[in-house]
This record gives C-alpha cells, sequence and structure tokens, in this order.
C-alpha cells in the first residue's frame, strides 16, 4: 500500500515536470524563433499545448495554461513603441501621442521578436479555443479586459485619480490595450459579442488627461472598428463623435479626434 502511494506520488511529480519543460520549451520556442514560419507553427503548438492542459480529460497535476497565457501577454508588452511605460511618459498632457514616440531608444531585434512571437501565440490560441477563448483561458479575460471595466468604470475622471495615485493601474490600462488590439481581429463573432460591452471603457479612456491612455486607447478602439466595423463604429458613432465639439474639455476632444484620425488612417491602408 506504501509503495503504491509512493509510485503514485512519482507519477505525479513526473507529471508535473513533463508539464513545466514542454511549457518551457514551447513558449521559448514561440518567443524567440528568428524564422516567422517556424515561429507561427511554434505558436500553434503552445496553443495545442495549453488546449491539451484545459482539457477535462488531462492528466496533467499541475495545470500552467494561467501563468503561459499571463507570459504571453506580458511578453506582447515589451515593446515600447507599441506599449508605452506609464511612468515615463504620464506627465505628458496635450495633444495626443502615439504609442512609443516617449521612447528615446527604438526597442532591441529581440524585443521585436519576442513581440512578434506573443502576436502570434494570441492569434493561434483564438483560433485554437474560439468561442470558448474566454471560458477556457479566464487569464486572457484577466488580462485583456479586466483593468479596462475596473479602472473606466466609474468614468474618466474617476479613473483618472486612481492612474494618478498608482503608476501601476495605468500601465495595467496600457497592457490590457495592447492586448486587445493584438486579439480582437481574431476573435470569433460569440466571443467578440462578450468585448462588445468594453466598448463604454474605450470611450471613457478616450476622454482621459492622459495623452498616452488617450493615444493607446484610439490605437485599440480602431482595431476594433476594422475588425468589428458594425459594432465598432456604431460604438464610435453613440459614445465618442459628441466630443468632438466639447467646447469645455479639451483633452475630450483630442481623444474623439485621435480615433477618428486612426481609424481613417487604417481605411485608407486597407
Amino acid at each position: 500500500m506504501l509503495g503504491s502511494h509512493r509510485g503514485d506520488l512519482r507519477c505525479e511529480r513526473l507529471s508535473h515536470c513533463a508539464g513545466f519543460i514542454a511549457s518551457r520549451l514551447l513558449l521559448t520556442r514561440a518567443q524567440f524563433e528568428a524564422n516567422a514560419d517556424l515561429q507561427r507553427r511554434s505558436a500553434v503548438a503552445l496553443a495545442s499545448f495549453i488546449d491539451h492542459c484545459t482539457s477535462p480529460d488531462s492528466r496533467l497535476t499541475a495545470n500552467p495554461s494561467d501563468k503561459l497565457v499571463k507570459n504571453v501577454c506580458a511578453f506582447l508588452c515589451q515593446d515600447v513603441t507599441e506599449t508605452p511605460l506609464f511612468s515615463s511618459a504620464k506627465s505628458r498632457a496635450g495633444t495626443l501621442v502615439a504609442p512609443g514616440s516617449e521612447a528615446a531608444v527604438a526597442p532591441s531585434d529581440k524585443t521585436r521578436l519576442i513581440g512578434r512571437g506573443a502576436q502570434a501565440a494570441l492569434a493561434a490560441l483564438s483560433e485554437r479555443f474560439a468561442d470558448d477563448l474566454l471560458g477556457r483561458l479566464p487569464q486572457l479575460r484577466i488580462s485583456m479586459l479586466d483593468p479596462l471595466t475596473t479602472t473606466f468604470a466609474d468614468g474618466p475622471e474617476r479613473a483618472d485619480e486612481q492612474i494618478g495615485a498608482k503608476d501601476e493601474v495605468g500601465q495595467a490600462v496600457l497592457d490590457s490595450l495592447s492586448v486587445l488590439a493584438a486579439v480582437v481581429p481574431h476573435l470569433s463573432e460569440r466571443v467578440g459579442a462578450d468585448v462588445v460591452p468594453v466598448f463604454s471603457c474605450l470611450a471613457s479612456a478616450l476622454r482621459s488627461r492622459y495623452a498616452v491612455v488617450r493615444s493607446s486607447a484610439a490605437r485599440s478602439f480602431a482595431r476594433i472598428c476594422d475588425a468589428m466595423p458594425l459594432e465598432g463604429l456604431g460604438a464610435v458613432v453613440d459614445g465618442v463623435l459628441p466630443f468632438m465639439g466639447d467646447p469645455l474639455h479639451p483633452d475630450h476632444r483630442r481623444g474623439a479626434v485621435g480615433l477618428v484620425t486612426r481609424a481613417s488612417d487604417r481605411v485608407e491602408s486597407s
């Protein structure tokens, strides 16, 4: 009996180690593979592994999927030209600034490679899980939506108070906007409908007194309008365009104009 118990413990440890090693290998390949096609294949393999880990039939004793998804989202946000550092950009007020324009040094090839791998992994996850994306990967919802819905639940003024009190809140908002921008083109119609309620939070973010928040929100919202034109443009007409003529709040006008400019640029380039 004791020998059987020890055998079970040994199997559990081996299963845990095997899962850990496999996840690290797949994540590393998805991050650092220089060949774009091989990197994409590694991202697909990573999504397949996460699918196995979250399956009810999985025999893994330790599920690494939450940590893997969290790491992928973090890797996406390493490129400061795409996801600014709030602590260094928060003092910029006034006109709308492009994400990363505050960075004095361009990101390294390694950082761009990691970002490309993270984008490929998020695309592969979206395609693999389809309608079950947010249900089976709750960490993706936490990384992509929760900072927005939590921070902007009570409007831009209250959000700015929270952001001003803690840089971490502002950074979480910028990170979530980058993840949303990367994921939304690959969402199924059903999951896209689950994302629609966050549009009001994006409209509030466009009225933030922090230029870097408005800029990142405009970029993410423009991607949404491109991927979900009916829902996205409807939200813009109802929740953003009325502020273009706001005579009392220049930041509100800047956010609305910034979104319209980015959305127009995407239409012209498509």
